[in-house]
C-alpha cells in the first residue's frame, strides 16, 4: 500500500476517532450537564421548600403560642394567612415530583388536623372566660402533632440526597470514561479538556455548597449550631475545662424595621466577623466562634481566658460597625457557663448558657452573666408566675391601692397615684416587682394597665360623686402599653364609660419611652391631651433626661425619682440634682412633685426650694380606695383652714 495512502488512512481512522472521542465527550458532557441541572436546578429548590415546610409548621406553632399569649386574634390571622401562603407554594413545588405525593398526601393531613386544632384553641381563647388548662392541652396537641411531621420531611430530605448521591457516581462514571478517552487522541483531549473542567467544575460547587452548608451558616460562614453542640460533647469527653458561651445583639428587630433585611444580613456579618476576630485571638487554644439563627451567636473557650476575652468583646463593640456604607453602634448580651465548675452536665450546657441570657433581657442589664443555680430555678419560677398571673386576671385578683399626692406649702390633697397590688390566694400579696416585669415580657401589660385604667377612671368618678372633688388619680403607663396601637381609642372608649372629667386623671410615662420613637410619641401625647388629661414624667432624672423633648412634648409636670430624695438633704450631689430638676421644671412652666418622701426634713427642703406636691411614706403609704377616708377627712378640714390668699 503506497504510503500516502496508509497516511491517509491512518489519517482517517484518527479523524473517525476524533469525531467519535468528540461525540462521546459531548454525550458525555450533556450527561454531566444534566445531572449538575437536576442537582442546582431541582434537588436543591426541593430541599429548600422541604426546610420551608418545616420552618412554616415551626413558625405556626409559635403563632399560636403568641396568641396564646397575646390573645390578639387579629394579629394571629394575619401570620396565619402568610404562613399558610408559602406553605402552599412549597407544596405545589414537592406536588410536581411523583415519588412526593405519598408522602406529600401524609403531612397535608396532619397540617389539617393542626389547623382543626387551631380553630378549636381560636374558640378557647375567644370564649368571654378562657379555659386556659383547655388552650394549653390544645397547644400541647398542635407540638405533637408538628412533631410528627418532621420524620416525614427528613424521609423526603433522605430520598432526595440518595438522587444526590447517584447523581454524583452517574458523573463520576462518565467522567472516568472521557478521561480514558482522551488519553488514546491527544489533540483531542487538549480541547474536551475544558469542557469536562467546566462540567465538573460545577458539579463540584454543588457538592461542595451543599457539605458546606450542612455544617455551616450561609451568613457568616461561620460553623452552625450542630457544629457547636457537637464540639461541646468533644470537649467534654475529653475531660477539657471549657466556657460555652451565647451572645444575642440587643434591639436587632429595631435595625432591621428601620433600615431594612439588607443592613440587617450586613451587620449579622460584621458582628461574625469581630466575634470571630476576638474569640480566636483571645479565647485560648479551645476557642471558636458559631452563629446561630436570628441574632444570636456561641462560642467555646478556654476557662482561664474568659475574663480577658469577655472584656475584648465589650471593648470591641464599643466601637462602630461598618454596614452597608453606614456607622452602627451594636450593644451585645453575654451570657456564659463554665465546665465542669458550674455544670457537669453536659447536655445542659447550653440551656444554662441560655438561662444566663435571659436573666440579662428580663433585667435589663448590660453586663455580662455567668450562670448561677438559681438561674434554673428563677426561670421556672417565671413560668409559674406567669400561668397564676393568667389566673389572676380571670378571677379579679388584682386590686388597686393608692398613694396620696398633697400640696408642699399647705399640706392639702392635691390627687393619688394608683399602684397595683395582686392579692394571690396561694403566694399572699405578691410586690409589684415580681409580676410586672413579666407582665411586660409575655404582652399581659396591655390588659393589665388597661383594667387598672378603667379602675382608675371608676374610683375617681365615685370620689367626685363623694365630694371628694380636687383628687387627681394618676396612673402609670407602661411602655408597651403607652406604644400599642389603639391606645389612645381604649383611653377615650374608657374615659366615656366611666363618665369621670378628664382633668382628674393624670398618666404618668417614663422618659425612657419618649426617645424610642420621638414624633410618634409626639403625636400620642397630643392626642392624650385633646382628650382632656394630665401628663407627667415618672422617674425623672433616671433615664435620657433630654431637654429637646422637655421642651417639644406637651407635659404638665415632672416627678423626681426618689432615689434623689433618700439621701436628702445630706447628700449633696443628689441636694445639687433635685435643685437643677426643680429651677428646670420652673423655667419650662412645669410643675415638680417628688416621691419617696420620708422625713420632715426632706418635706422641708423641696417646700422651701419651691416643689410643688409631695408623695411618700411621710404623708400616707397606699391604701385601698376604701380606708382613704380618714385622710381625705383630714384633708378636708385642712383646705377649710388655708387662707383664701
Amino acid at each position: 500500500m503506497p504510503i500516502r495512502n496508509k497516511i491517509f488512512g491512518i489519517y482517517a481512522v484518527m479523524v473517525l476517532l476524533g469525531i467519535g472521542l468528540s461525540i462521546t465527550i459531548l454525550i458525555s458532557g450533556r450527561a454531566i450537564d444534566a445531572t449538575s441541572k437536576e442537582l442546582l436546578e431541582k434537588n436543591v429548590p426541593l430541599l429548600d421548600d422541604i426546610s420551608t415546610v418545616k420552618v412554616s409548621v415551626i413558625e405556626y406553632e409559635r403563632i399560636l403560642y403568641e396568641y396564646y399569649a397575646t390573645t390578639d386574634q387579629q394579629e394571629m390571622t394575619r401570620r396565619h394567612e402568610s404562613i399558610h401562603r408559602v406553605l402552599e407554594q412549597a407544596f405545589h413545588s414537592l406536588t410536581l415530583i411523583p415519588e412526593n405525593r405519598p408522602i406529600l398526601n401524609d403531612i397535608r393531613q396532619i397540617c389539617d388536623e393542626i389547623h382543626l386544632q387551631a380553630e378549636s384553641l381560636d374558640q378557647t381563647l375567644s370564649s368571654n372566660r378562657i379555659d386556659w388548662d383547655l388552650s394549653r392541652d390544645q397547644l400541647a396537641s398542635i407540638s405533637n402533632l408538628g412533631r410528627q411531621i418532621t420524620p416525614l420531611l427528613d424521609e423526603m430530605r433522605a430520598r432526595i440526597q440518595a438522587e444526590v448521591i447517584g447523581t454524583a457516581s452517574l458523573v463520576e462514571t462518565n467522567t472516568q470514561f472521557t478521561t480514558r478517552l482522551v488519553g488514546l487522541f491527544s489533540l483531542v483531549i487538549l480541547l474536551v479538556a475544558a469542557l469536562v473542567a467546566f462540567y465538573l467544575d460545577r458539579y463540584m460547587q454543588a457538592q461542595n455548597k451543599l457539605g458546606f452548608l450542612a455544617y455551616h451558616d450561609a451568613l457568616t460562614g461561620l460553623q452552625n449550631r450542630q457544629q457547636f453542640e457537637e464540639g461541646v460533647a468533644a470537649l467534654a469527653a475529653g475531660n477539657e475545662q471549657f466556657t460555652v458561651g451565647l451572645i444575642k445583639i440587643d434591639r436587632f428587630n429595631v435595625i432591621t424595621a428601620g433600615h431594612g433585611y439588607g443592613v440587617g444580613d450586613a451587620i449579622i456579618r460584621a458582628v461574625g466577623e469581630a466575634l470571630c476576630e476576638v474569640v480566636k485571638e483571645y479565647g485560648g487554644e479551645q476557642a471558636q466562634a458559631f452563629r446561630f439563627e436570628g441574632a444570636s451567636f456561641g462560642f467555646i473557650a478556654n476557662a482561664p481566658a474568659m475574663t480577658g476575652l469577655i472584656k475584648q468583646l465589650l471593648r470591641r463593640f464599643e466601637r462602630p460597625l461598618i454596614a452597608k456604607g453606614s456607622e452602627f453602634y451594636i450593644s451585645i448580651a453575654i451570657g456564659y457557663v463554665q465546665y465542669p465548675d458550674d455544670e457537669k452536665d453536659v447536655s445542659a450546657l447550653i440551656q444554662d448558657a441560655d438561662a444566663a441570657l435571659s436573666r440579662i433581657s428580663r433585667h435589663g442589664s448590660g453586663e455580662p452573666l455567668r450562670f448561677k443555680d438559681d438561674m434554673r430555678l428563677a426561670e421556672q419560677s417565671w413560668l409559674a408566675i406567669e400561668s397564676d398571673l393568667r389566673a389572676a386576671i380571670a378571677n379579679e385578683e388584682l386590686v388597686l391601692f393608692y398613694q396620696p399626692q398633697i400640696c408642699a406649702q399647705t399640706g392639702t390633697l392635691v390627687g393619688v397615684e394608683a399602684l397595683i397590688r395582686w392579692q394571690s390566694p396561694h403566694r399572699g400579696m405578691v410586690p409589684p416587682i415580681d409580676f410586672i416585669p413579666i407582665a411586660e415580657q409575655t404582652g399581659l401589660i396591655v390588659s393589665i394597665g388597661e383594667w387598672v385604667i378603667k379602675q382608675a377612671c371608676e374610683q375617681a368618678k365615685r370620689w367626685q360623686q363623694a365630694g371628694v372633688l380636687d383628687c387627681v388619680v394618676a396612673v402609670n403607663i407602661s411602655p408597651k402599653q403607652f406604644l400599642h396601637h389603639n391606645f389612645v381609642q381604649t383611653v377615650a372608649q374608657l374615659l366615656t364609660a366611666s363618665g369621670v372629667d378628664p382633668a382628674f386623671i393624670e398618666f404618668e410615662i417614663t422618659e425612657g419611652v419618649m426617645v424610642e420613637n420621638t414624633e410618634h410619641c409626639i403625636d400620642i401625647l397630643e392626642q392624650l391631651k385633646a382628650l382632656g388629661l394630665n401628663l407627667s414624667i415618672d422617674d425623672f432624672g433616671t433615664g435620657y433626661s433630654s431637654l429637646t423633648y422637655l421642651k417639644r412634648f406637651k407635659i404638665d409636670k415632672l416627678k423626681v425619682d426618689q432615689a434623689f430624695i433618700k439621701n436628702l438633704p445630706t447628700d449633696t450631689k443628689d441636694l445639687a440634682i433635685v435643685r437643677t430638676i426643680i429651677d428646670l421644671a420652673h423655667n419650662l412652666g412645669l410643675k415638680v412633685i417628688a416621691e419617696g418622701v420620708e422625713t420632715e426634713t426632706q418635706a422641708e427642703w423641696l417646700r422651701s426650694y419651691g416643689c410643688e406636691e409631695l408623695q411618700g411614706y411621710l404623708i400616707s403609704r397606699p391604701q385601698p380606695a376604701l380606708e382613704l377616708a380618714d385622710f381625705f377627712a383630714r384633708t378636708a378640714r385642712m383646705n377649710k383652714n388655708v387662707s383664701p390668699d
